[in-house]
């Protein structure tokens, strides 16, 4: 969270005191924003939800401790769902093609360990290693939320094509299931904005005949 959230996060823990009749001292407060200040303050609220409608624990007031495991829990599915998608790529797509992934934090969490074409390479026998760091700095980019993420991952063609000034192919688009090539998603995005343009074209000649 940033310091000019602490304002909103003492309106949250007070309406949290409220909610189990505590009455928190300015100590306390500061023991709980220090334990939860490196998430956002949208993962504070979601958890503080989770734990009000949880049956089992619900009813007793959520110590740091409980919104830590509400938020990394999350997270590490998060971080998992990622990984998969970038398995999947590397036996789909590969380290020649360059590619951009829908997901831009695993773009940032790649380039940090190396980027895309060293990755590909990387031993199988080290893949848990290399899982548990992907994980780690994963999960550190969903509480920062960093602006500088690549556009898309360079793969061994287009690193190769610029060094000797050859043509560079467009990245390949890959969601965790599909690859799509620059060409066909140009094609869907015209498909989709043709349709929009046609259903306006529609509605302002009903509006018209009527």
């Amino acid at each position: 969270m940033k310091p000019e959230e602490k304002t909103e996060f003492v309106k949250l823990f007070t309406g949290i005191a409220e909610l189990y009749g505590k009455n928190i001292s300015p100590y306390l407060f500061e023991i709980y924003w220090y334990s939860l200040e490196k998430y956002s303050l949208h993962e504070v609220k979601t958890a503080a939800q989770l734990h009000a409608v949880n049956p089992d624990v619900g009813q007793f007031m959520p110590k740091p401790a409980d919104f830590v495991r509400y938020i990394e829990g999350k997270s590490q599915e998060r971080a998992l769902f990622a990984w998969q998608k970038v398995i999947s790529a590397m036996k789909l797509v590969g380290a020649y093609q360059s590619i951009i992934f829908d997901d831009k934090l695993i773009h940032h969490v790649i380039d940090e360990m190396g980027g895309w074409i060293s990755f590909c390479r990387a031993d199988e026998a080290k893949m848990l290693f290399i899982f548990q760091d992907f994980s780690r700095h994963y999960i550190a980019c969903l509480s920062r939320s960093p602006n500088d993420c690549p556009s898309q991952l360079t793969g061994i063609t287009e690193h190769q094509n610029r060094l000797f000034g050859h043509w560079v192919a467009p990245a390949i688009f890959f969601d965790g299931i599909h690859k799509i090539s620059h060409s066909k998603l140009l094609e869907k995005l015209n498909h989709v904005k043709s349709e929009e343009i046609n259903c306006v074209e529609k509605c302002s000649k009903t509006q018209t005949n009527s």
